[in-house]
């Protein structure tokens, strides 16, 4: 077929309207969606409107569509042909299961539909095989995605808008950007690993298909909001540490960080165990792993880890020291995301057996980087608010090594 370059024009909600193919020196109205309260078919237009302008280079040279358009008094006539015109049928949860075209066949005395191609999934969206027919001649399958049949070969994956889902693990190409709204579900999952029940319509959001609305956890499953009781929780014991971090810049690039790794990250501040060690160990923050053994799995990373700051220290430390909360909250989770995120860091802190403060140089070791981050991030969020960097910027390192009498040096701003 040759190389060749797709333009999508869009409405303001993102919907495509008309998609544009450049093909060596010719540019074509290739194909046009049509909606009702959903996307009901596309008709394949494929339709020449010019070729490159002599002189010019590339096809990107190609940018504009040129608008025909005819005189009333012209006389000439607008020949429609039937079979452009494809109708999809989707189930409950929108995959497009059948598409027919709008041309009709003569047979056994009566007009018959023309089926354009079929298919049937498995339950994260891989096709049957024996139960598909002329997977090719419609670009949208699984959820009513676009498939990237160029790129990952045909129906193996979709491109959901924010993230592409491959149909064959049944999981994302990269993190769900909205992943703690999930913590215990990894971010690179589908619906909660739940496809016969949940959708996802745009990579972002995961939704029941019933409703409409957002899912939640309550009570151990996932319901949807208006069930209530996770999403009070949810607020009370997660999302005032994830709005305080993801104010500034730096403290949403930590999230981000955070959601990157390939460990489950759940934030509770009502953690039993981390509350009881907070208490009875002190310090801003608490860290451990889910079956409370440290295990990691075969990539050297933790498998699930529950972190619970004290949101009253880590605001009366801000206020003495006279610094903003967020900062201190932003120092504080960037220590706790760089002792999960690496194996290296991780494989060193087990080599100690956990026992970080056995002497200066240990302390220095399993802390050095990580509180330099942790003040590199303070500083950033000051050069965010504009604020002014003093000696209360390093107050974590000054700290640290007037405690355990260690030599972590500061880093430059």
């Amino acid at each position: 077929m040759g190389h060749y370059k797709d333009i999508y024009i869009r409405d303001p909600q993102g919907n495509v309207m008309a998609m544009y193919r450049i093909r060596e020196d010719s540019l074509y109205l290739y194909e046009i969606p049509f909606y009702g309260e959903k996307r009901l078919g596309v008709i394949k237009e494929n339709k020449f409107l010019m070729k490159k302008p002599a002189g010019n280079i590339g096809a990107g040279s190609i940018t504009v569509p040129v608008m025909l358009s005819l005189s009333k008094n012209t006389g000439k006539q607008s020949i429609y042909t039937l079979g452009k015109k494809q109708y999809e049928i989707i189930d409950w949860l929108g995959n497009v299961r059948v598409t027919y075209t709008d041309k009709k066949s003569w047979q056994q005395s009566r007009f018959v539909v023309n089926v354009s191609s079929s298919q049937d999934y498995y339950p994260f969206g891989a096709v049957m095989e024996g139960r598909k027919y002329n997977l090719t001649a419609f670009r949208f399958g699984f959820g009513g995605h676009e498939k990237l049949d160029e790129v990952y070969g045909s129906g193996n994956v979709v491109d959901m808008g924010d993230r592409w889902l491959d149909v064959r693990l049944g999981s994302t190409h990269k993190p769900d950007a909205k992943a703690h709204k999930y913590p215990e579900i990894s971010p690179y999952a589908y619906v909660l690993n739940n496809p016969i029940i949940f959708v996802d319509p745009d990579g972002k959001v995961i939704v029941d298909p019933k409703t409409g609305e957002q899912v939640v956890k309550v009570n151990g499953q996932w319901q949807t909001v208006s069930g209530g009781a996770v999403s009070k929780e949810f607020v009370k014991n997660t999302q005032p540490v994830l709005d305080k971090l993801t104010s500034s810049k730096v403290g949403t690039k930590i999230y981000e960080e955070l959601q990157a790794i390939r460990t489950i990250v759940v934030i509770d501040l009502s953690d039993k165990v981390n509350l009881k060690a907070l208490k009875k160990e002190g310090g801003n923050s608490r860290l451990r792993t889910d079956d409370g053994q440290f295990t990691i799995g075969a990539d050297g990373l933790y498998n699930k880890v529950i972190i619970t700051p004290d949101l009253n220290k880590i605001e009366a430390q801000a206020k003495a020291d006279n610094i903003d909360f967020e900062e201190k909250l932003i120092q504080t989770m960037s220590v706790e995301k760089d002792h999960i995120a690496t194996k290296e860091q991780i494989a060193k802190e087990k080599g100690y057996d956990y026992n970080f403060f056995s002497s200066s140089e240990v302390f220095e070791d399993v802390y050095g980087r990580l509180l330099q981050n942790a003040v590199k991030a303070g500083i950033e969020y000051r050069k965010e608010k504009d604020q002014i960097i003093d000696e209360s910027s390093y107050l974590p390192i000054k700290r640290a090594n007037k405690k355990y009498r260690s030599n972590i040096p500061i880093p430059k701003d």
